[in-house]
């Protein structure tokens, strides 16, 4: 999940409300979410496909 809120970057999340977040993070660009997102989602689960 990635919400952001006027000027004060974007606030990234990795899980959901009903299993929980797993991890959260602040950045200022989507570049920024998009490493973020990748990066934590192969730490918390690295036998995925994904990972």
């Amino acid at each position: 999940m990635a919400s952001s809120f006027y000027d004060d970057g974007l606030c990234v999340k990795l899980g959901d409300e009903m299993n929980r977040f797993l991890a959260e993070g602040r950045c200022q660009t989507w570049a920024d979410v998009e490493e973020w997102l990748t990066g934590t989602a192969r730490i918390h689960y690295p036998t995925s496909d994904f990972a």
